[in-house]
């Protein structure tokens, strides 16, 4: 699974911000795969970390991989909260993956022939 992060500064001032994203249950985290400034805080946190500060109106991304557990059932539901916080407020959101089946697709070929 591969998480994108995007936080944006709707408000008319810069704003110093802390985001902490905990690697979620049933998943490993893919070392190395971080991007967009964040970093990993090793066990037992688990917990990718991105500071910064942000200009009024602009937008910072971060993001990274993990793989599901090869004992996850399938049907279970993944989910991933990610919080930013400044100095007064705090604000939390959540994404959910249903693991399903691994989907193989093959394709064939079409030919058409000119029938006459």
């Amino acid at each position: 699974i591969t998480y994108t992060v995007t936080i944006t500064n709707s408000y008319d001032r810069p704003l110093d911000l802390a985001a902490t994203d905990p690697i979620p249950v049933n998943t490993t985290y893919i070392l190395a795969s971080v991007t967009g400034g964040a970093s990993v805080l090793d066990p037992p946190a688990n917990t990718v970390v991105w500071n910064g500060t942000l200009a009024a109106n602009a937008s910072a991304t971060f993001g990274y991989v993990v793989r599901v557990g090869a004992d996850v059932a399938r049907g279970t539901l993944i989910t991933n909260t990610v919080t930013v916080a400044t100095d007064s407020l705090t604000f939390s959101d959540d994404v959910v993956v249903l693991v399903g089946p691994l989907r193989q697709y093959i394709y064939l070929p079409l030919v058409l022939r000119n029938a006459q």
